[in-house]
């Protein structure tokens, strides 16, 4: 897929494995590699890094950037623009064969605001299958991180490689396995399975009632925000958000497109 790029600053429709592997042209004998890893883990060493800048004043992309549902013509850029003042936004995209993104392939310009919680999403098109490319977004003030993303191949693959991974509860362990598939520079994409976020409520409102409630951030003291159990669209984006601010996770989707495996999983709810 080529080498991860290294600049550290740091959506998506779901479907099955079934119609992945269908679409992906996987036939013929192609090899098919899956990397297998845990979608949390318990190291109490670790801890959670924000990728926040305190007291700017301009728009940000605090949340990173991602890819995903890649095609072999096409793929969904996602990012989420957190603005200094409340208004419509103007968010220009580029998408490039190069990671330094001199030579631009696609472009575009999108307006976002408070409806769609500011975020982005832009289906790309007109690419060639089997194919690296490289995106990043800008407004006025500020530009992204720049992502990488890949589409699918035709047919006749000898090889597909694909990370794993599910089941990832923020309050129950740190996201150290995300940020090593990031490092991985030979898979085509990743697939998760199960939930990609938890609507448990969070430490200190169950936990009367049921000291060992699914979620409530012990013993690694990640609660999660919204503190309750999230029911409405806006509790579903605020944990999104909540989860975003792991920077495992957002390397994690800056280097690799991500499929889900279920339909609940998919940040399309931040739209």
């Amino acid at each position: 897929m080529g080498q991860p790029t290294r600049h550290h600053r740091s959506v998506l429709a779901p479907q099955t494995r079934r119609s992945f592997l269908r679409r992906a042209g996987f036939a013929g004998g192609a090899a098919l590699s899956l990397v297998g890893l845990a979608g949390c883990s318990d190291d109490g060493g670790s801890s959670v890094r924000v990728s926040r800048a305190p007291g700017s004043s301009a728009a940000q992309f605090v949340h990173g950037v991602a890819s995903g549902d890649p095609l072999t013509d096409r793929v969904m850029l996602w990012s989420r623009v957190t603005p200094a003042i409340e208004g419509d936004i103007s968010v220009n995209w580029f998408l490039s064969e190069s990671p330094d993104m001199r030579n631009v392939l696609r472009s575009g310009t999108v307006i976002t605001g408070a409806s769609r919680d500011y975020t982005v999403k832009v289906d790309a098109t007109g690419l060639v299958a089997n194919t690296t490319y490289y995106y990043c977004f800008e407004t006025a003030t500020e530009r992204s991180p720049v992502g990488r993303t890949k589409t699918l191949p035709t047919s006749g693959v000898e090889r597909l490689r694909i990370a794993v991974l599910s089941c990832s509860n923020y309050p129950f362990g740190f996201f150290n396995v995300y940020g090593r598939v990031a490092e991985r520079a030979d898979l085509d994409l990743v697939l998760h399975l199960g939930d990609y976020i938890y609507e448990y409520p969070g430490r200190g409102v169950s936990e009367a009632e049921n000291p060992d409630e699914y979620g409530d951030g012990r013993p690694l003291g990640r609660a999660p925000e919204p503190p309750y159990e999230i029911v409405s669209l806006d509790d579903y984006r605020t944990r999104h958000a909540c989860y975003k601010t792991d920077v495992d996770l957002q390397e994690l989707h800056r280097q690799h497109p991500m499929i889900w495996d279920h339909p609940i999983s998919s940040p399309a709810i931040r739209v």
